[in-house]
């Protein structure tokens, strides 16, 4: 095992505390530094987190290997849209299996059981749905006095949830299916999609 002498310590130190002094970031570094992390740029970090997680116990639901999630921000219609791909869906490419995958996959990410089924149980998952979406938004542990009593309420109203389902094929062309709405929609309308239109980023 090797031994450092008092002589060897300080020296190391010194030569640590010397490099420490005179070494800064540069223009980028300080510019980064002094950007201030928004609660707008902390929730949307957090829903793509919840996304990731959520497109991974999808997968392990589905027995399927190639699931993707993303998230993004469209300035022009005030959207916020959380998506997840599914490549090689094992079975058929319906609206029905699009609309089931959807909702799978919002029951993981906001954590509540996913059997919407009856009317009664959508409408119970509603304010759930609020509640953690208002948690990717917020500070953690406390809530500010000045805090929108309705702002999960109205986030909510621009968070839109996608699902692509792409057909076994790795070919560009190969049919897939769509379906988007609102996070708290029970159903959303389907339309094709192909892998072509996942790489251009449609």
């Amino acid at each position: 095992m090797l031994r450092l002498t008092g002589y060897q310590i300080a020296i190391a130190v010194l030569i640590t505390l010397n490099t420490s002094a005179h070494a800064e970031p540069g223009p980028v570094g300080h510019w980064l530094m002094n950007q201030p992390l928004t609660l707008w740029d902390y929730g949307m970090m957090r829903a793509r987190e919840r996304a990731d997680d959520a497109a991974k116990r999808v997968a392990e639901q589905l027995d399927a290997q190639e699931v993707g999630a993303w998230t993004f921000y469209n300035w022009e219609n005030n959207e916020i849209t959380v998506s997840v791909t599914v490549q090689n869906f094992p079975e058929e490419l319906s609206h029905a299996n699009c609309n089931t995958v959807r909702r799978l996959f919002i029951a993981r990410m906001i954590g509540i059981v996913p059997a919407w089924g009856s009317a009664t149980r959508r409408g119970a998952a509603i304010p759930l749905i609020h509640h953690a979406i208002g948690q990717w938004f917020s500070h953690d542990g406390f809530v500010r006095r000045d805090r929108d009593e309705q702002l999960s309420e109205k986030l909510a109203r621009i968070v839109f949830v996608g699902v692509a389902l792409i057909s076994g094929s790795d070919s560009p062309d190969s049919n897939g299916l769509y379906c988007r709405a609102r996070i708290v929609d029970h159903d959303a309308p389907s339309k094709p999609y192909s892998l072509s239109d996942l790489l251009e980023g449609s």
